[in-house]
């Protein structure tokens, strides 16, 4: 049997880049707060206050950056922020503000400061339903949804991605700008503050006084940086209002802005939109989103010189790489990690900067995720080093005091790297550098910092401690493991994070099925309930029509549990349940487009075949059947890359040719047999796996016991006393299989 949780890395590394968290400092006055939205800093013109002990916050700003729109009446000295049904109204020198039609009492008026409107900060916690934290120590004011889950999530299942893009949008300046290149400065000063809404209303301004006509690379300039503004704030706030508003403004440009003249101004336009582009598909749509991505990428290669504009090649070669590497998780795997590949080598070799700026990082970051996803296409154990050298090298050159996130982040991607290695090598250094990397990374993505990034960290760490009972200590690790699990399933919830509740729930009915083969049949059934409870939880998010390939997966795993189920309590309904899983899981795993996971459950189905056999139900069709279905999962299972799974499937071989023996061809089986259990030594050895290498030992002394009745007598007996000796190498008088294999032992040796 297969015995290795398949760990869910894929799945987490994909959503990783949209669900962790940025925040890079950016420092205020010492008697001012800083801002704080999502745990990201952004920058306002005028900054919140404290005043007599109660801080006060600009009150356009923080609406407006909601997508408020702010009206002001002169003549009642009031103010009206409306956003869909959602009204807040006051007037200036009250202590009431109207939320929805409700009163609310404020501890202060609200007031005018150095000529902006001032409120209390109830306003923005009771208007827009946040929570609100005040850091005395940092002097900042943050603000969170109430349930701790990210702000303005938009579209079903998604997460909004706090901090830049991959890259953060180049701004470029014109020298030959005319009278209006200060003002231009000034603007672009505020957009790298990230005070985008300052930034935005001055470029909003400068547009006033020119035009595509007469002023048309200012125009683009202008229009290009407002843009980006909008890329940028989508990120954390009102991620789809305000991305749609970026592709508008740089399809304008494009409409507008033509000849050869303007052609790094056209190719600056495409590049940002199709930044924007790998936003929106984010949210929804993402096959028609990426492909306008890479529509709009491909404009801007046909203008940028590889040589002159180097840095700007080689950013967008890096966002089709990202692009490419992102829809093969959707289609055409293969084909499009190739191309993926192609382009993050394009990136890299154009790149002309310093290795430590955050585009090269990117760079190298992104090339070891899709070297991590060819992992899964090819099973080659090489591709694992591969990607885990290029994570080490990208972390080598981040400044972890600048660039916190990403440090984090690349920290996480080893940890998973070294997860997945010990589904395909067991050591204990990579559980405990796997473990380290994850608990390292959680120094950033903290519950308070970033709720999701620590949720999904602590479901990772679930999986592993899982995965590492096998080996050793397994209460202590099964305890661990479900410590974790209740960390993320705190955060993870059904109403606010259905996809990752989904997960959390596939990690809770892994362990109990695991603890359920630990007890007695009674204690077992309490944990076989909670898993098969617990695996529809995940089944219910994880449908076949939405979530294909984590359906197969669940249901792969939730085959194991109703295996349990039939060996600890009796009855074939249960295996019968167990094979009908995974055959159903084949309709998304097909040999041709996820040849590893289908060898995976045929594994499974092999181990079911061969109990039903050993049932004595259908003996001689069950064993021919898992045979074949054995020798299929073998094309993939290699023992260079896959010993473990390799011994296990040779296992079940081995045990499928005994059965058949016993009907037919005796001697030709039993020898098939003894081949197949002799390749399980292979990997089981007494120093790594003793119980199963003396099990195996045990197994082929039987056999070789039978052969001699057969042919050759006294060699095979001379080679079942051997094996029986060294089975006895990990048995003792206190296993009960001792006092059969003494007595077999002496069979031999008559």
């Amino acid at each position: 049997m297969i015995k290795i949780e398949k760990n869910i890395l894929m799945l987490f590394i994909f959503f990783c880049l949209f669900t962790f968290l940025n925040c890079t400092p950016i420092y205020a006055a010492s008697e001012e707060y800083k801002i704080k939205i999502n745990n990201t800093e952004v920058q306002f013109t005028m900054a919140p206050i404290k005043e007599k002990g109660n801080l006060l916050v600009p009150i356009r700003e923080m609406f407006e950056i909601f997508g408020y729109s702010i009206n002001w009446n002169a003549a009642s000295k009031s103010v009206s922020c409306e956003k869909n049904t959602s009204k807040v109204t006051f007037k200036l020198n009250d202590k009431i503000a109207i939320i929805n039609g409700k009163n609310i009492d404020l501890p202060v008026p609200i007031s005018i400061i150095k000529g902006r409107i001032y409120a209390p900060v109830i306003i923005i916690s009771q208007g827009l339903e946040l929570k609100t934290d005040i850091l005395e120590k940092e002097k900042a004011v943050c603000f969170t949804s109430k349930n701790g889950s990210s702000i303005s999530v938009s579209g079903s299942d998604n997460l909004v991605a706090v901090g830049q893009n991959i890259i953060a949008s180049v701004l470029y300046k014109d020298k030959k700008l005319n009278s209006i290149y200060n003002g231009i400065e000034s603007a672009n000063k505020l957009f790298m503050n990230k005070n985008y809404l300052g930034a935005i209303h001055s470029y909003d301004k400068i547009l006033k006084s020119i035009s595509s006509v007469k002023n048309p690379g200012e125009y683009a300039l202008v229009m290009t940086n407002m843009g980006s503004c909008y890329s940028e704030l989508a990120l954390f706030i009102n991620k789809e209002e305000n991305t749609l508003k970026a592709i508008s403004i740089f399809q304008e440009v494009l409409n507008k802005i033509n000849g050869s003249n303007f052609s790094i101004e056209r190719a600056n336009a495409y590049k940002n939109l199709g930044n924007a582009y790998i936003n929106l598909f984010r949210i929804r749509n993402a096959e028609e989103n990426i492909k306008k991505s890479l529509e709009a990428l491909n404009e801007s290669l046909k203008l940028y010189d590889k040589e002159k504009n180097a840095l700007d090649y080689s950013y967008v070669q890096l966002l089709r790489s990202f692009s490419f590497y992102t829809i093969a998780n959707l289609k055409d795997t293969e084909v499009n990690l190739f191309k993926a590949i192609k382009a993050n080598y394009e990136s890299l070799n154009s790149y002309n900067g310093e290795k430590t700026s955050k585009q090269y990082i990117e760079i190298i970051k992104i090339r070891g995720l899709i070297i991590l996803s060819t992992f899964y296409i090819t099973g080659n154990i090489e591709n694992l080093n591969k990607a885990l050298e290029s994570f080490k090298y990208a972390l080598k050159y981040i400044n972890e005091k600048n660039e916190p996130y990403e440090a984090a982040q690349i920290k996480y991607y080893i940890g998973s790297i070294y997860d997945l290695m010990t589904t395909t090598e067991p050591k204990t250094e990579y559980f405990e550098e796997g473990i380290s990397y994850y608990k390292k990374s959680l120094d950033f993505f903290t519950v308070d910092k970033s709720p999701d990034g620590f949720a999904l960290i602590q479901n990772q760490l679930g999986i592993m401690y899982l995965q590492l009972s096998r080996y050793s200590n397994f209460d202590e690790n099964i305890k661990k493991s479900l410590a974790a699990l209740d960390e993320a399933a705190k955060i993870y919830t059904v109403d606010q994070y259905p996809k990752y509740y989904a997960n959390v729930q596939y990690g809770y009915a892994v362990v109990f099925s695991r603890i359920a083969t630990y007890k007695n049949a009674n204690e077992s059934n309490e944990y076989i309930n909670k898993s098969i409870n617990a695996f529809n939880n995940s089944l219910k998010i994880n449908t076949y029509e939405k979530y294909p390939i984590d359906y197969a997966k669940t249901l792969i795993e939730m085959s194991n549990t109703y295996y349990i189920q039939s060996k600890k309590l009796g009855g074939l309904e249960p295996i019968h349940k167990a094979i009908k899983c995974c055959e159903e899981s084949l309709k998304v795993y097909t040999w041709e487009d996820e040849p590893l996971y289908h060898a995976y459950a045929l594994s499974y189905i092999s181990t079911y075949l061969v109990y039903l056999a050993s049932l004595d139900e259908e003996p001689l069709k069950n064993s021919i059947r898992a045979i074949d279905v054995c020798s299929k999962a073998l094309e993939i299972f290699k023992l260079e890359s896959f010993p473990e799974y390799y011994a296990s499937i040779k296992e079940n071989s081995g045990m499928a040719y005994e059965i058949l023996s016993k009907i037919e061809n005796k001697d030709e089986n039993i020898i098939k047999s003894i081949d197949n259990f002799k390749e399980c030594l292979k990997y089981y050895s007494l120093q790594t796996f003793p119980n199963y290498y003396a099990s195996t030992n045990k197994n082929l002394g039987d056999l070789y016991l039978l052969l001699s009745d057969i042919q050759n007598k006294e060699e095979n007996k001379k080679l079942a006393a051997d094996c029986y000796n060294e089975s006895l190498k990990f048995y003792t008088d206190k296993d009960k299989i001792y006092p059969e294999i003494l007595e077999k032992i002496k069979l031999a040796e008559q």
